[in-house]
């Protein structure tokens, strides 16, 4: 379910069972849904500028545009890296070159930019 919403009746019930005082695990496990998961819908409650109370009685199409609005920020390291692509491109065309020595090169350009795992 990676990077997918999950539905709307099982954000209805992830309220209601978090009313109830459920645990993390067994509302994941009632809902059919990861921790992280969870976790993640609950940070979005929590920043929202409703209760619980109030969340149960929203309207569908508030509820859906209250939880599911991500913010599409990119960080600065990002950008840097995104103004790099175009040359990576053509440097990956080339004999030798690797995603690994393209990005040592750019760590040593940018000493706290994203890590490999991130950069590939």
């Amino acid at each position: 379910m990676a990077n997918r919403y999950i539905e709307l009746f099982m954000i209805r019930e992830l309220i209601r069972l978090k009313l109830k005082v459920r645990s993390h695990t067994e509302i994941s496990e009632a809902i059919h849904i990861s921790r992280t998961t969870l976790l993640k819908y609950l940070k979005r409650i929590e920043t929202s500028a409703y209760n619980l109370e109030e969340l149960i009685t929203l309207d569908d199409n508030q509820l859906i545009t209250l939880l599911h609005n991500e913010e599409q920020s990119t960080t600065e390291c990002h950008q840097e890296l995104y103004s790099r692509f175009k040359g990576y491109r053509h440097e990956l065309h080339r004999t030798g070159v690797t995603l690994k020595r393209l990005w040592q090169e750019y760590k040593q350009d940018v000493p706290l930019g994203l890590q490999y795992s991130q950069f590939c």
